[in-house]
């Protein structure tokens, strides 16, 4: 995407992509495309269930997309927790 140079070039492929589900994320990727934008370091097992003290093979990559879900399906599932105890 940042090999685009027209802004128009930039929004049209991002809103052709998974990215369409993140608008402000898009904006920011279109206007000034940089690193850590588009991918996200991820814990496997998430730190709050027990995956915090773990080497690298907790870790993995995923697109902004993937993470933001991944990240609002585990705090549903924490606030479960505490709503059970």
């Amino acid at each position: 995407v940042a090999s685009l140079e027209a802004c128009h070039e930039r929004y049209q492929a991002l809103n052709n992509s998974p990215y369409h589900s993140l608008p402000t994320w898009v904006a920011r990727m279109v206007e000034k495309p940089m690193e850590g934008l588009f991918w996200q370091a991820d814990h496997i097992v998430p730190v709050d269930e027990g995956g915090g003290e773990s080497d690298l093979t907790n870790y993995q990559t995923l697109c902004m997309p993937c993470h933001e879900k991944k990240t609002k399906e585990q705090a549903q599932r924490k606030k479960q927790r505490r709503n059970a105890d």
